[in-house]
């Protein structure tokens, strides 16, 4: 896994949060492409890089730059959640599975 994250933080920031465009595109059973633009005054500046595939929920490689707010974010996510017990993706009873 590799992770990189550098920001410089907007002291007078606001908690009003606008999406202003976003898109799902499905890839495989497990997993999508996301991409997102929007406004959320928390940073100045941030560069964001997540290149982990499994461990956590939703996992998947991302990037992410913000400028003056503005965050243009695109991600590969799995649709599933992680099990910390098992450290595998979590195993749910299928529906359609007859005893």
């Amino acid at each position: 896994m590799i992770k990189f994250w550098i920001a410089l933080q907007n002291p007078f920031k606001c908690n009003e949060f606008k999406n202003y465009w976003d898109k799902t595109i499905p890839l495989s059973t497990n997993k999508t492409l996301e991409m997102q633009v929007t406004h959320y005054a928390w940073n100045w500046f941030e560069i964001n890089m997540d290149l982990n595939w499994k461990g956590s929920d939703h996992a998947g490689p991302k990037f992410e730059v913000n400028l003056f707010g503005y965050t243009a974010t695109i991600q590969v996510c799995d649709n599933r959640h992680w099990d910390d017990k098992t450290y595998d993706w979590v195993k749910y009873d299928d529906p359609c599975e007859t005893v």
